[in-house]
């Protein structure tokens, strides 16, 4: 998975949606 720094980091950019790449 990602670490949540990086998710945050995915949320201010893009509002909270990861591609599907990313997901799971």
């Amino acid at each position: 998975g990602i670490s949540q720094a990086t998710y945050f980091n995915w949320k201010k950019r893009y509002g909270g949606l990861l591609p599907d790449e990313m997901r799971g």
